[in-house]
């Protein structure tokens, strides 16, 4: 119903879409000619499209993964230059870091669900640390056993376990403290894994993969895959 009713009125798109438009953009001062009246907007209308919140900058390299904390206050980042940056999420000042560390590209990063003591870390030197989110001393690590670049990590709700994905087409669970292995290699991927996590219970781990398919992997089940993308 609505497609034949813009097929028929096409030029009503510009006619009420302009009425709240800002009044500097491009797109106003192009239409607004060809528009002899509008609707009246009783509130009062920017000049300008508003602009992005918040840019935060220092990385010397592409960023590969960001991601809030809990609270929202924080935003940690990962970059190509191999360092590991806390944010605070509202004025953008750098609250901790550059962590050093990793010898190669970090490509994934996350916050504990208390948002305040650990922050992981994966990267492409096929390794991952958890660091103190304050001081970015390490806690626990390099964990290792992944012959691939690290793709993938993600705390379990309690905090107590990490899940990590890689290029090797395996996800791993390690206790988050002590870095043994809870569980895996999961396998079943034909690509490499390019996300993982858990569900909100911590039973369960999700990955998505290259290989365009999802999988769900519960402790003592099988894979159940889908593919629709």
């Amino acid at each position: 119903m609505t497609s034949t009713v813009i097929e028929e009125a096409t030029p009503h798109l510009y006619l009420s879409a302009l009425t709240f438009v800002p009044q500097k953009t491009s797109f106003f001062r192009s239409f607004l000619e060809n528009i002899i009246q509008r609707a009246k907007v009783l509130a009062e209308l920017g000049g300008k499209w508003p602009a992005m919140e918040l840019t935060l900058t220092g990385h010397q390299a592409g960023i590969n993964s960001v991601s809030f904390s809990p609270d929202g206050e924080r935003v940690v980042s990962g970059s190509y230059d191999q360092t590991i940056r806390i944010w605070n999420a509202h004025t953008g000042e750098l609250v901790s870091g550059p962590f050093q560390g990793h010898t190669d590209s970090i490509s994934s990063v996350a916050f504990s669900p208390d948002g305040e003591s650990r922050v992981v870390s994966g990267s492409d030197d096929q390794t991952i640390w958890i660091r103190d989110a304050h001081t970015g001393e390490i806690v626990s690590g390099p964990f290792q056993g992944h012959t691939g670049w690290i793709s993938s990590v993600a705390f379990s709700p309690d905090g107590e376990r990490v899940v990590s994905g890689s290029d090797d087409q395996t996800i791993w669970i390690r206790d988050a403290h002590t870095g043994e292995i809870v569980s895996g290699p999961f396998q079943g991927h034909t690509g490499w894994i390019s996300s993982v996590a858990f569900s909100p219970d911590g039973e369960s781990v999700v990955s998505g993969s290259d290989d365009q398919t999802i999988c769900s992997h519960k402790r003592g089940c099988v894979w159940i895959t889908t593919r629709s993308h």
